[in-house]
């Protein structure tokens, strides 16, 4: 596998630990979504040698929502989302709230209310639920079967259960290479076939997570013909030992 050359960028989506701003211009005049998708993008421009590319968004939790509601709603800026247990419909609670000018507001942030309303560029998705994360594993199967309800889905689109997968910076950090590796320019592998969430788990006594793309709107039999393209989370603490397998096997 061949990786291009990618310039990978951590802004500060809140500027604060009280709130949760969701990535989006605020009902009180936060502007964060505007921070994200003009500011940030304007200033990585004129400093660095960017390429004239749409981008990818990656996250976790929140920033997994993040990642899904601005790439669905800016198509033309961006062209991959990655959510580790992210969600997809608009909060407004204790840790989120105040932030949306009307209800409507809200759904029109709400990635599943997007999908089943709007058409875009095509967009890649990468979602990835923790098998211990009753939670992410609710949304992310709702909206992976969205995407193929709404015709979202693309080739290369990848739904992936987290052994042991918790809402948690340590299963998100164990969960990070390989999403990169999905995401990186350049770093596809060769599409193929797809399993449900459901399967996943299944298959999942094992300490691999079977990954497989081009999922049509129905559940597949376990047994489809094609490859399955492995991704192995290492669960051993220590950095330099962190390895992680991305193989392609028949």
């Amino acid at each position: 596998m061949i990786c291009l050359p990618a310039i990978v960028v951590i802004p500060d989506t809140n500027g604060g630990l009280a709130r949760s701003l969701e990535c989006t211009n605020t009902a009180d005049g936060k502007a964060d979504e505007t921070f994200l998708v003009q500011d940030v993008r304007a200033f990585l421009t004129a400093t660095f040698r960017t390429a004239p590319a749409r981008w990818t968004g990656i996250g976790y939790s929140t920033g997994g929502y993040c990642a899904l509601d601005l790439a669905v709603r800016h198509a033309d800026l961006y062209a991959r989302a990655v959510s580790l247990d992210g969600y997809a419909h608009a909060l407004d609670d204790g840790y989120a709230h105040g932030l949306w000018h009307s209800a409507m507001d809200r759904l029109q942030h709400s990635p599943d209310w997007w999908i089943a309303h709007h058409r875009s560029e095509p967009i890649e998705m990468y979602l990835l639920a923790g098998l211990n994360d009753p939670e992410a594993v609710q949304q992310t199967t709702s909206f992976w079967t969205g995407l193929a309800r709404h015709n979202w889905r693309r080739p290369y689109d990848a739904l992936v259960g987290q052994p042991d997968g918790h809402h948690t910076f340590y299963s998100w950090e164990s969960a990070l290479a390989p999403a990169l590796s999905w995401a990186l320019p350049g770093a596809h592998p060769l599409p193929i076939a797809t399993a449900s969430l459901t399967q996943l788990r299944a298959a999942l006594r094992r300490p691999l997570c079977a990954t497989r793309l081009h999922a049509p709107a129905t559940e597949l039999h376990p047994t489809i013909p094609g490859a399955v393209c492995h991704l192995q989370f290492d669960p051993r603490p220590s950095p330099r030992r962190r390895v992680f397998a991305h193989r392609l096997v028949k």
